[in-house]
């Protein structure tokens, strides 16, 4: 930072939480699907959203219960790759990994719509 200048306060870098338009949330499950689709370990991706929350969640289901450190690592890349698009700004991303455990992903997206493209 040059010296000279102040810091930028915590306001000065937010950004409000805005929920995603429709557009949006198709734009996010393709990315999604053409990431999962190049993952090997992968069984599903789902994606959900919720009428009151700027939240989007996503489901990543694995082929395999045994730990996968790098499709954890993958998934935290997504997550991190979805949080940092600027068109995407103000959209809150959660994307959870469950090891070859898809009945855990009902009680986690309780209250939240599933995406479907149909």
């Amino acid at each position: 930072m040059a010296a000279g200048l102040p810091a930028p306060s915590e306001s000065d870098c937010a950004i409000t939480p805005r929920r995603p338009t429709p557009e949006e949330v198709v734009e996010i499950a393709r990315e999604v699907a053409r990431w999962a689709a190049g993952r090997a370990n992968v069984q599903s991706a789902s994606l959900f959203t919720h009428p009151g929350r700027p939240t989007v969640r996503c489901a990543i289901v694995s082929q395999r219960r045994e730990y996968d450190p790098a499709l954890d690592e993958a998934v935290s890349n997504l997550d991190l790759q979805l949080a940092q698009r600027p068109d995407l700004g103000g959209i809150d991303f959660e994307v959870r990994l469950f090891f070859a455990a898809p009945e855990q992903v009902a009680p986690w997206a309780r209250g939240w719509e599933p995406f479907t493209d149909a």
